[in-house]
């Protein structure tokens, strides 16, 4: 039996309800690590008012006041990644009786115009594309393409997008296929 840990969906949740299937887009996870965020980034700036006010009575702090401001620009980097991945849950809704994909509620395409789900691994280096973060793209068959869920920053969680895939394509009747780019790259998924 799997304990309640393995039960919840941290990323992404897939529920067929009659003709059409409900992907939603979670957000706890990204909530919580941008709480955790927020609170490092604030422990670091107040940190490095300290070492500026202490520059004046010990210039040797300078070396150790541009580690700490290098770090500051770390954190807040991640949080502002963290920021978009956070906003608000997305849900989408594959009809096949209505031959439409919705994004909470606004029709996106028809689910006819699917001509993959791919699995985009996200890696600078493509020899460690196996545990790199994962994006859920939808690939229609006029080139378009729109991400449902990416892993970025949510360990475990691309098995759990990879079932995701699978799971739309079965319903969709198309393949999945796997791809890599890197993370500069997320226009392609657009």
């Amino acid at each position: 039996m799997p304990d309640k840990a393995q039960q919840v969906k941290r990323v992404v949740a897939v529920e067929p309800v009659g003709e059409s299937l409900l992907v939603r887009r979670e957000t706890r996870e990204y909530r919580r690590q941008l709480l955790i965020a927020v609170v490092v980034f604030t422990v670091v700036a107040f940190l490095l008012a300290g070492y500026i006010v202490q520059m004046r009575t010990r210039p040797g702090l300078g070396l150790l006041t541009w580690v700490v401001v290098l770090l500051l620009l770390a954190v807040g980097e991640r949080a502002w990644m963290l920021r978009a991945q956070s906003k608000r849950r997305e849900l989408y809704r594959f009809s096949r009786a209505n031959d439409v994909i919705e994004r909470n509620g606004l029709a996106v395409a028809p689910l006819s115009e699917v001509d993959h789900i791919l699995v985009r691994r996200i890696a600078e280096d493509p020899s460690k594309a196996q545990q790199s973060d994962v994006a859920l793209v939808v690939a229609l068959a006029d080139t378009r393409r729109f991400t449902i869920a990416e892993s970025t920053g949510v360990p475990g969680s691309q098995q759990e997008i990879e079932e995701a895939a699978r799971q739309i394509a079965d319903f969709a009747g198309v393949r999945v296929r796997e791809d890599t780019r890197r993370p500069e790259e997320w226009w392609l998924d657009e």
